[in-house]
């Protein structure tokens, strides 16, 4: 035997019983999306963990016959927020910018620009001359060349092989 529902009634607004929960399901998507929206992060917008954070500059490492280079992107730094330290094993790259309007007198419509502090340790693939680094700035752009020690720069052997 099938059930009788009752026939679906429009309430005199116009509105069937789902539309409240239609409602409400934006609403609450939107707050989600407002909520997510608040985090000046770009990693927190797309690509959710799928990018390198950004509290850590993107980095390219090359590795030359003499040395390593390591171009980092620091966009909207000065040369004297930008702090480089070199180990025998690795090199830490440190920056920090403040905000430069005071939040206390006027009110943000958009806030999307990041101040903070940001950090990359990079390790070295190979041993390296701490008195042989040289260090420039430009264009948003920090480079880095060390040279590798004399102990780590070996010319490449090539090994013929043999017919068995």
């Amino acid at each position: 035997m099938p059930w009788r529902w009752p026939p679906r009634e429009t309430p005199a607004g116009g509105q069937g019983t789902a539309e409240p929960l239609r409602a409400l399901q934006a609403d609450i998507n939107n707050a989600f999306d407002s909520f997510w929206r608040s985090f000046p992060a770009p990693a927190f917008h797309a690509n959710w963990g799928m990018s390198v954070q950004a509290s850590e500059p993107r980095v390219d490492l090359i590795e030359t016959a003499s040395g390593i280079e390591i171009s980092a992107e620091m966009p909207g730094f000065n040369e004297q927020d930008i702090e480089v330290a070199l180990s025998d094993e690795c090199l830490t790259i440190t920056a920090e910018k403040f905000a430069q309007r005071d939040q206390s007198t006027s009110r943000y419509r958009i806030n999307e620009r990041i101040y903070g502090r940001i950090s990359r340790t990079i390790p070295f693939p190979v041993g390296v001359d701490s008195d042989n680094v040289k260090a420039s700035y430009a264009n948003g752009v920090l480079t880095i060349v060390v040279q590798k020690r004399e102990a780590d720069i070996q010319d490449i052997k090539h090994i013929p092989i043999e017919k068995s």
